[in-house]
């Protein structure tokens, strides 16, 4: 009987009996079961997602309707309320202005207001279709009112300026009803905004709180179960497993492994220990094996001793063999050769020594025939050396003198070459140095030219200060209308008014003293530019003559070098050419030493070889035979001595 882990009852019986959620989890492997908490989880997370993103959809297509429709519909609204209020003033300014120009600019700025008002009511009317009645109100006022201003404009090009004014006095009632009508349209407008935003606030706030709630029952259901597979699902069972393995360790093999009918990663590490069992079972059924093989081992090494001792006594017969051949041919017997027999490997060397020694006994034979013929050589080119090495030794003292005057000749051009060359460098830097100033001068330049256009576009940027000075006085001549209109409510809105045209007219007057200033900058920059232009041309005409000087003086230069390099040249070959006289002098020299010194090796070569036994008589015998030299008779030798002497002399 063996113990059990505490705890495994009901997981085993429920295995066994094939019912009840553990033996699900059983099957399952370990990822498996996290996946299964994962993917219920992330259904949990997407519904909730789910849930949240279709609340947050509605909530943005409210918004979106908000800020992509009706807002822009509001400002549309406000802009043609501001583009009527510039229609008015335009055509004022027309009835009231004494200048044709002034009234011709009125006129055209009131087309383009009236174009723009069109526009922005069609715009309006399209983003907020609750209020079609008030635009249908709105734009009949509209009409009366352009009506009205266009006979007034009209009148004003003709220039009957009274009735104009008075056509112009008919309209103003019909502003001012359009005017109060727009703004309670964009104050409802906005009342209404304002309300719905409230609303889809409260519903966001409301969709999150439900959210938070919803995710904190999930997050909590997932910790329950979580907690509930890692203790039931996978670490009771590891802690049985780790008993069963902890008496494996302890050398118990007898022990039942439980779990390996499970079908997750505990059954399969339950297998594995099962392995390690019958492992251990097998290692003792191989120890006993072990011993058997190590007797059979110990017959089999006596049997390989008697093989061993008869190789080392062949290996001793061929050593032997060896070992008297070669004493024999360190003697100078040549004519030895192994007799014995060799079986196996041994054979191979016996084959190589034999003919390593017959080829060293051709060669013998062929060194013993050649010595005798060197000497004889030696002796007649000893003669005609010494002949040469005298005509040698003249012609060197002849172009050593030549070579000490070309050496004076070559120093002098030289010299000149020299001062050529240092002219041609103080010409290029000067052309340099003037290249340098254009560059100077034309960076200046380009610099001024930059300053004029930033001055023009400061110019544009003043312009357009003035437009906006002049558009700010028309506005704040408008804003005085209205608040006269208004009576004494809009009293304090027309001493703003007031204060705000003051402050345009100063700024209109400042950019006009910018702008002044600016201009009398830009001419002096233009006559900067002119003067630095001139300045430049000048530097061009020195450049243009300075580097036709450097173009003489580099001509001058080169002539010189080229002079200076021939000479050197020639100087060179004379010098190369005293080198090889004097190299050949001592040649000359160096070869009677060495046929000299070849003559007594030769004598030496042939008393060494003579020691040797070679086949069919000695080595001094065949050294001694008349006709036996191989080498060059007395005639080809004389003759090689004077070619050799006629190509020194050339």
């Amino acid at each position: 009987m063996h113990s059990r882990a505490p705890g495994r009852f009901y997981s085993e019986a429920a295995t066994a009996q094939g019912w009840g959620p553990l033996h699900i989890m059983n099957n399952l492997k370990i990822g498996t079961k996290i996946s299964v908490l994962v993917v219920a989880l992330g259904a949990i997370c997407l519904a909730i997602a789910g849930y949240g993103a279709l609340r947050v959809k509605g909530v943005d297509d409210a918004y979106t309707v908000m800020t992509d429709v009706r807002m822009p519909a509001q400002v549309a609204l406000i802009r043609a309320n501001r583009s009527v209020s510039q229609m008015g003033y335009a055509s004022a300014l027309s009835v009231i202005s004494a200048d044709p120009s002034h009234t011709t600019e009125a006129v055209a700025n009131y087309k383009k207001a009236r174009a723009k008002t069109a526009s922005y009511l069609e715009a309006a009317a399209a983003g907020l279709p609750k209020q079609e009645k008030n635009f249908v109100q709105l734009q009949d006022k509209l009409r009366r009112a352009t009506a009205a201003m266009d006979r007034a404009v009209a009148l004003a090009e003709q220039g009957r300026k009274a009735e104009a004014s008075v056509a112009l006095e008919a309209a103003a009632p019909v502003v001012a009803s359009y005017s109060d009508l727009a703004v309670k349209m964009t104050d409802a407008t906005i009342n209404t905004l304002n309300a719905e935003s409230n609303t889809l606030s409260s519903d966001s706030q409301r969709t999150g709180l439900k959210l938070l709630a919803i995710a904190a029952l999930a997050v909590a259901a997932a910790v329950g179960a979580s907690l509930w597979m890692a203790t039931t699902a996978i670490a009771r069972p590891l802690k049985g497993l780790a008993g069963d393995m902890k008496r494996l360790a302890g050398g118990d093999l007898e022990v039942a492994v439980t779990g390996q009918e499970r079908r997750d990663e505990v059954g399969l590490m339950a297998q594995a220990v099962q392995v390690f069992k019958d492992n251990g079972l097998k290692a003792r059924a191989l120890a006993a094996d072990a011993e058997r093989l190590k007797a059979e081992a110990d017959i089999a090494s006596n049997r390989t001793e008697a093989q061993r001792r008869a190789n080392e006594a062949e290996q001793a017969m061929v050593v032997q063999a060896l070992a008297a051949s070669l004493s024999r041919l360190a003697e100078g017997d040549l004519t030895t050769q192994i007799e014995a027999e060799f079986q196996g490997q041994y054979a191979q060397i016996k084959a190589d020594f034999n003919a390593a020694v017959e080829s060293l006994r051709g060669a013998m034979s062929a060194i013993s025939e050649s010595t005798s013929g060197i000497r004889g050589g030696s002796e007649e080119i000893a003669v005609a050396s010494n002949d040469l090495s005298r005509r040698t030794e003249q012609q060197a003292a002849n172009l050593e003198e030549t070579a000490a005057a070309l050496d004076q000749i070559t120093a002098t051009v030289r010299t000149s070459a020299a001062g050529a060359r240092e002219a041609s460098d103080a010409a290029a830097q000067a052309t340099r140095d003037a290249t340098n100033s254009g560059k100077v001068m034309r960076d200046a330049v380009s610099a001024m030219v930059e300053i004029e256009q930033s001055s023009s576009q400061i110019n544009s940027i003043i312009s357009v200060i003035d437009e906006i000075a002049f558009q700010t006085n028309l506005l704040a001549l408008n804003a005085g209308v209205e608040a006269a209109r208004a009576g004494d409510a809009g009293k304090g809105f027309a001493v703003v008014a007031q204060e705000v045209r003051a402050l345009a007219q100063r700024s209109a007057e400042a950019a006009k003293e910018i702008k002044d200033l600016i201009a009398g900058s830009s001419a002096h920059v233009s006559r900067g530019v002119q003067l630095v232009g001139e300045t430049e041309k000048a530097l061009s005409d020195i450049v243009s003559k300075v580097t036709q000087i450097d173009g003489l003086i580099s001509r001058i230069a080169q002539s010189s070098q080229e002079q200076a390099t021939g000479l050197n040249q020639v100087n060179q070959a004379v010098n190369q050419l005293d080198q090889v006289t004097q190299q050949n002098a001592a040649m000359v020299e160096e070869a009677t030493a060495a046929v000299s010194s070849l003559r007594g090796e030769a004598g030496k070569l042939t008393s060494l070889v003579a020691r040797f036994n070679l086949q069919g008589g000695s080595a001094r015998a065949l050294a001694g035979r008349p006709g036996a030299s191989g080498g060059l008779t007395v005639a080809e030798a004389q003759q090689r001595a004077a070619a050799f002497a006629s190509a020194s002399a050339a």
